[in-house]
């Protein structure tokens, strides 16, 4: 087993992650509720991972994120990390069809089998479905032969909590348990 030293998220994303209520870490990006009526979203409402009201949201932030990373760059692709085929996998293809961008997802939880993975292709993205997190590196190979870079026209989008902090079938246990941990007390 290798372990590695302690590090933060913002270390490798800085402050552009956004939250599951969709507000943004980030004060320079607009929060949900400034941008719920140019997007034609109902007062109040936080949508939801699966919904295409969710993929209008995180677009106008990827959007607005490259303009202040990468002024005068725009996204040509993206590459989405997560952890559930259902969930991430809907997020995802929702994503690119907003952004009306090709994109590849690499989607893992990890498995006692060996690794293998297997190529879910659709119009919407493709989805490169690993039942091992080693299978990144496999991932990687698959994009450098399809072509798909990963460069200054690419978003990559990572899931956070069962996927960047506790990986699906590793240590996602510590995600749940810190969740139970919150529940109001009856």
């Amino acid at each position: 087993m290798k372990k590695y030293g302690r590090t933060t998220v913002s270390e490798f994303l800085g402050d552009f992650i956004v939250y599951r209520n969709l507000v943004p870490v980030d004060s320079r990006l607009p929060s949900l509720s400034e941008i719920s009526e140019p997007l034609g979203l109902l007062p109040g409402m936080i949508p939801r991972k699966t919904t295409f009201e969710y993929a209008r949201v995180i677009t106008y932030l990827v959007e607005q994120a490259r303009k202040l990373d990468n002024p005068g760059s725009h996204i040509n692709r993206i590459v989405f990390i997560g952890d559930t085929r259902l969930n991430d996998g809907t997020a995802f293809r929702n994503i690119c069809h907003s952004g009306k961008w090709p994109g590849i997802a690499f989607i893992a939880s990890e498995q006692k089998e060996p690794l293998d993975y297997k190529i879910d292709e659709q119009e919407a993205g493709t989805l490169f479905l690993a039942n091992r997190w080693e299978a990144l590196a496999e991932f990687n190979q698959f994009c450098q032969r399809r072509d798909f870079r990963i460069d200054e026209h690419s978003a990559v989008l990572i899931d956070l909590d069962k996927t960047t902090l506790g990986a699906r079938g590793r240590n996602d246990r510590v995600i749940d348990q810190v969740r139970l941990e919150q529940l109001p007390k009856l």
